[in-house]
């Protein structure tokens, strides 16, 4: 019989016995990109949210995910390859490239369903798996993804008033949006006042909790895909999504653990705090008196406690909208 999962790691192996699995990744020289674009999404909704991570220990089990993390490197100009080369590059060690490719890996030409975006979202979805979060780690997905997060900073390109009429700076900011979320699961979502304590603490080189820090675009960004989540409401246009692409459990998770950082807790709360304390609110609600199913007990949890973490911002002012304060 054959079985899927084995048949990717028996290949995994044999392309580590080579150097093409650490070569600069360039999407106009794949000799069967459709078929790499078909896997790469397969993956991404094999390892959707669930209950069970038994599809994320099969991903992890294959050894395909420094691979994953080899599509989303974000390439700078100039850079070179670190170390000799003979040996093996970790996945967020810059690669040999040119000039004319040095550019062409980045979140702005990451469109919808393209690989990339299929192998972003693989990424956030194993990252919600807690079983999964320590062998990210290890693998340097934390510098992989804070590349990506970072990128609009670093590269002078975040122009919030174009981003309606350049379809390119929509794409980046929403691919900049799913790292950063996937940082929040890694470094944000254990060990925190609240939160279970990883049986791996003992872990080397724990992550930079630098990499949480949000800009008050990204704090409006996670508010609409909260209030657009909460209501089953897509996204249409570059940037876009679908009603079912995101889960409210997973979206109020991310910002409960960028509210771990007290940075991000002034943040929200003066660019979306009113805002955000109704959703908060609303979420609470449709679990405990509407039983809506897509909000069970763990995510009233995740909205009760950010609320809490944003009571020494958020309730300083106004906390609900002023036609709802008199009531």
């Amino acid at each position: 019989q054959f079985n899927p999962r084995d048949l990717l790691a028996a290949t995994m192996t044999e392309l580590k016995k080579s150097d093409s699995m650490f070569a600069y990744f360039n999407t106009s020289n794949q000799q069967f990109p459709e078929t790499a674009r078909w896997c790469l999404c397969a993956i991404k909704n094999l390892t959707r949210p669930s209950k069970d991570p038994l599809a994320a220990h099969a991903v992890i089990d294959t050894g395909v995910v420094p691979l994953i993390l080899r599509i989303v490197i974000v390439n700078r100009s100039g850079e070179e390859s670190a170390g000799s080369s003979n040996a093996t590059p970790k996945p967020s060690e810059p690669l040999e490239q040119n000039s004319a490719e040095a550019d062409f890996n980045n979140p702005m030409g990451w469109e919808a369903n393209s690989m990339q975006d299929a192998a972003l979202f693989s990424l956030l979805n194993l990252s919600t798996t807690h079983p999964a979060r320590h062998y990210l780690k290890e693998v340097d997905a934390v510098h992989v993804l804070s590349m990506i997060a970072d990128f609009p900073t670093t590269n002078n390109s975040a122009v919030p008033q174009s981003e309606d009429a350049d379809p390119q700076v929509a794409n980046q900011d929403f691919q900049c949006l799913k790292a950063r979320m996937a940082l929040a699961y890694l470094v944000g979502g254990e060990g925190h006042y609240g939160q279970s304590k990883s049986r791996g603490s003992s872990f080397p080189g724990h992550p930079d909790e630098s990499v949480l820090l949000i800009m008050a675009s990204e704090a409006a960004q996670l508010e609409e895909l909260l209030s657009n989540t909460l209501h089953q409401r897509a996204k249409e246009g570059p940037g876009g999504y679908s009603a079912a692409t995101f889960t409210v459990k997973g979206v109020l998770f991310g910002i409960r653990c960028l509210l771990t950082n007290n940075l991000n807790q002034n943040t929200f709360s003066t660019t979306c705090g009113v805002k955000l304390n109704c959703l908060l609110m609303k979420a609470l609600a449709q679990h405990a008196i509407q039983r809506v199913l897509t909000i069970d007990a763990e995510a009233a949890e995740h909205a009760a406690f950010s609320l809490y973490l944003l009571s020494s911002f958020g309730f300083s002012s106004p906390f609900l909208t002023t036609n709802l304060e008199g009531d």
